[in-house]
Protein backbone atom coordinates (compact mmCIF):
# COMPACT_ATOMS: atom_id res chain seq x y z
CA UNK A 1 0.00 0.00 0.00
CA UNK A 2 1.45 3.45 -0.98
CA UNK A 3 2.35 5.54 1.99
CA UNK A 4 3.65 9.06 2.33
CA UNK A 5 3.63 11.49 5.33
CA UNK A 6 1.54 14.65 4.84
CA UNK A 7 3.23 16.86 7.76
CA UNK A 8 6.84 15.49 8.61
CA UNK A 9 8.88 18.06 10.60
CA UNK A 10 10.92 15.80 12.65
CA UNK A 11 13.63 16.91 10.15
CA UNK A 12 16.25 18.08 12.96
CA UNK A 13 15.44 14.75 15.43
CA UNK A 14 16.18 12.43 12.32
CA UNK A 15 19.00 14.15 9.92
CA UNK A 16 19.91 17.27 12.01
CA UNK A 17 18.58 19.83 9.60
CA UNK A 18 15.40 22.50 9.75
CA UNK A 19 12.81 21.13 7.79
CA UNK A 20 12.35 23.55 4.50
CA UNK A 21 9.35 25.34 5.62
CA UNK A 22 10.75 26.70 8.59
CA UNK A 23 13.32 28.39 6.96
CA UNK A 24 13.52 32.18 6.42
CA UNK A 25 14.69 33.35 3.04
CA UNK A 26 13.52 37.01 2.94
CA UNK A 27 16.35 38.06 1.04
CA UNK A 28 16.76 34.69 -1.29
CA UNK A 29 16.98 37.25 -3.87
CA UNK A 30 20.06 38.75 -2.78
CA UNK A 31 21.48 35.52 -2.50
CA UNK A 32 23.94 34.73 -5.22
CA UNK A 33 22.94 31.62 -8.01
CA UNK A 34 26.14 29.40 -5.66
CA UNK A 35 24.28 30.33 -2.89
CA UNK A 36 20.51 29.71 -3.96
CA UNK A 37 21.60 26.40 -5.29
CA UNK A 38 23.42 25.05 -1.84
CA UNK A 39 19.96 26.02 -0.19
CA UNK A 40 18.04 23.79 -3.12
CA UNK A 41 20.03 21.27 -2.93
CA UNK A 42 20.38 20.73 0.19
CA UNK A 43 16.60 20.82 0.80
CA UNK A 44 16.14 18.49 -2.24
CA UNK A 45 18.41 15.79 -0.52
CA UNK A 46 16.06 16.25 2.77
CA UNK A 47 13.08 15.62 0.98
CA UNK A 48 14.37 12.49 -0.59
CA UNK A 49 16.33 11.20 2.61
CA UNK A 50 13.16 11.49 4.52
CA UNK A 51 11.14 9.30 1.72
CA UNK A 52 14.18 6.55 2.09
CA UNK A 53 14.15 6.37 5.55
CA UNK A 54 10.30 6.37 6.32
CA UNK A 55 9.81 3.98 3.24
CA UNK A 56 7.37 6.65 1.66
CA UNK A 57 5.64 6.25 -1.79
CA UNK A 58 5.46 10.07 -2.42
CA UNK A 59 6.75 13.51 -1.10
CA UNK A 60 4.99 16.15 -0.19
CA UNK A 61 6.94 19.10 -0.53
CA UNK A 62 6.78 22.28 1.21
CA UNK A 63 8.55 24.54 -1.07
CA UNK A 64 10.84 27.54 -0.10
CA UNK A 65 10.56 29.86 -1.47
CA UNK A 66 7.28 29.11 -3.00
CA UNK A 67 7.42 31.10 -6.59
CA UNK A 68 6.56 28.85 -9.48
CA UNK A 69 10.30 29.34 -10.70
CA UNK A 70 11.40 27.59 -7.57
CA UNK A 71 8.78 24.87 -6.96
CA UNK A 72 9.59 23.69 -10.76
CA UNK A 73 13.55 23.80 -10.03
CA UNK A 74 13.21 22.17 -6.35
CA UNK A 75 11.02 19.02 -8.59
CA UNK A 76 13.51 18.93 -10.58
CA UNK A 77 16.42 17.94 -8.61
CA UNK A 78 14.23 15.86 -6.47
CA UNK A 79 13.91 14.01 -9.78
CA UNK A 80 17.60 14.07 -10.86
CA UNK A 81 18.72 13.23 -7.23
CA UNK A 82 16.13 10.33 -6.51
CA UNK A 83 17.16 8.72 -9.65
CA UNK A 84 13.44 7.30 -9.40
CA UNK A 85 15.10 4.27 -7.78
CA UNK A 86 12.43 2.61 -7.06
CA UNK A 87 11.20 2.28 -10.64
CA UNK A 88 7.66 2.84 -9.85
CA UNK A 89 7.19 6.86 -10.26
CA UNK A 90 7.61 9.20 -7.98
CA UNK A 91 4.46 11.55 -6.89
CA UNK A 92 4.92 15.01 -5.42
CA UNK A 93 2.28 17.02 -3.70
CA UNK A 94 1.80 20.26 -2.84
CA UNK A 95 -1.05 22.16 -2.07
CA UNK A 96 -2.95 22.30 -5.72
CA UNK A 97 -0.15 21.29 -7.95
CA UNK A 98 0.74 17.36 -8.72
CA UNK A 99 3.31 16.04 -10.45
CA UNK A 100 3.58 12.55 -11.49
CA UNK A 101 6.27 10.79 -13.43
CA UNK A 102 5.28 7.57 -14.42
CA UNK A 103 7.47 3.97 -14.17
CA UNK A 104 9.89 3.69 -16.99
CA UNK A 105 8.32 1.19 -20.00
CA UNK A 106 4.79 3.29 -19.02
CA UNK A 107 2.81 5.91 -19.90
Amino acid sequence: MPTFELVFFLTMEAFGKVHPSHRFYEQWNQMSYRERSFHMNEMAQLYIDTAKRYDHSAIFIHPNPGDVENIQWLLELILEKSGDESGQGICFFHLKLRLHRPAAGTV
